[in-house]
């Protein structure tokens, strides 16, 4: 059950991706699309790796500065806590999210400071031994999910390689209104994020 969700998530990033790139290219705009590592330190929830997906768009026909990209983004993270034994509880974090980066170029260098803040909705499941009041029944799973609004804002760094291709690194904080009696609250921490960005519409403008 747990692998058929993956995928079915997996299946809708790719249509909202494909979405999006055929969207922006009629309008005669730049889109980017990224794909990220990622890891969120989610607090008394424990680590999630994983990465996703941000799509970025230039929108100057708007009269949106050159430097100021929509972004539209969707991770998929996990991570499992005493894995192995009776006391396994295993956790699956899925944010989707809608914002604005900004990249500020460095003179005469490849390199660009990148900032990005913005907000969605994140979903959070997890499975642990089934507990009845005090007692817990490690043969069986208990399974939990919620979702709720959340905010980010990262800084770093990025380096063009080519007019098509870019790597970055940035790092900031993650904040989850999550609030449920099954789990520790807040679900914030830090979330840093490396891999590479490919121009699908339009190349990067700094080497043109």
């Amino acid at each position: 059950m747990k692998t058929k969700l993956s995928l079915i998530r997996i299946n809708l990033a790719v249509a909202v991706a494909l979405l999006c790139i055929t969207a922006a290219s009629p309008l005669y705009s730049s889109a980017d699309l990224s794909i990220s590592g990622s890891y969120l330190n989610a607090g008394d929830e424990g680590s999630l790796y994983g990465g996703g997906m941000i799509f970025s768009f230039d929108l100057e026909w708007l009269y949106i500065q050159e430097n100021i990209h929509p972004l539209i983004s969707a991770y998929y993270l996990g991570g499992t806590e005493n894995g192995g034994g009776k006391e396994e509880i295993s956790r699956s974090y899925v944010p989707v999210a809608a914002g604005v980066e900004y990249l500020h170029p460095l003179h005469a260098l490849p390199l660009s400071i990148k900032v990005s803040g913005g907000g969605g909705a994140g979903y959070l499941r997890k499975e642990e031994p089934a507990r009845y009041g005090p007692f817990t029944d490690y043969s069986k799973t208990m399974s939990n999910s919620a979702t709720a609004p959340f905010l980010f804002l990262n800084a770093g760094v990025q380096y063009t390689l080519s007019q098509r291709v870019a790597l970055f690194f940035d790092a900031g904080y993650h904040y989850s209104f999550i609030k449920e009696e099954w789990m520790s609250d807040p679900l914030a921490g830090i979330q840093v994020n490396a891999g590479f960005r490919i121009a699908v519409a339009g190349m990067n403008r700094v080497l043109e």
